[in-house]
């Protein structure tokens, strides 16, 4: 079964057209094997947010909302990641409306599976309603394990989300993840 499947931000062609004028881009590329330790992840999200909400009128309030929201996308991309070995990347574009923050990683075909199912789901109900039916479900299996990271990212800071699955070419069992957030400005001020 190959998986090759958008949603959100991926499909909308003005979004894409508008990555090439970002006024400002960040990217870093991250070893995993390194970033197995989440305070590296809270410390890494805290140095990118630290340097972009010097932008804004209340940093210390945009400082915080960018770590959050940053850390909850490195701590994904490194938690399905397929290759501790490998390299994933986060990116951030600045514009001058909105801020965009984009990880990528590589998975094997579970994860991707799960993620397209997500992707079913955000494309046919609404945030709060998957968010609730998501922490029925988890409080019912008293998992450790509650799947609400990028639901309580949309509910919580009112972000357009976007994921790509692409095979790689190399390996049928293998795929890039590409995830996506943007943020209106005028919520980090």
């Amino acid at each position: 079964m190959r998986l090759d499947k958008t949603y959100g931000l991926y499909e909308d062609i003005e979004n894409i057209q508008l990555e090439q004028e970002a006024s400002v881009s960040k990217n870093y590329v991250l070893p995993l094997e390194l970033m197995q330790d989440w305070t590296q992840c809270s410390m890494l999200s805290d140095f990118v947010a630290t340097g972009q909400s010097k932008n804004y009128r209340d940093p210390k309030k945009t400082m915080n909302t960018l770590s959050s929201i940053t850390n909850a996308l490195l701590e994904n991309a490194i938690k399905f990641s397929y290759d501790k070995n490998k390299l994933a990347t986060l990116t951030l574009h600045s514009y001058a409306c909105k801020l965009s923050i984009e990880t990528v990683n590589t998975t094997q075909l579970y994860n991707a599976k799960n993620l397209s199912g997500l992707i079913t789901n955000l494309e046919t109900k609404d945030i709060d309603t998957l968010y609730f039916e998501q922490l029925e479900k988890s409080l019912e299996t008293n998992s450790d394990k509650s799947d609400l990271g990028f639901l309580s990212l949309m509910k919580n800071f009112n972000l357009q989300l976007g994921i790509k699955i692409k095979p790689k070419v190399t390996d049928e069992a293998v795929y890039d993840i590409f995830i996506k957030v943007e943020v209106n400005t005028e919520a980090l001020d």
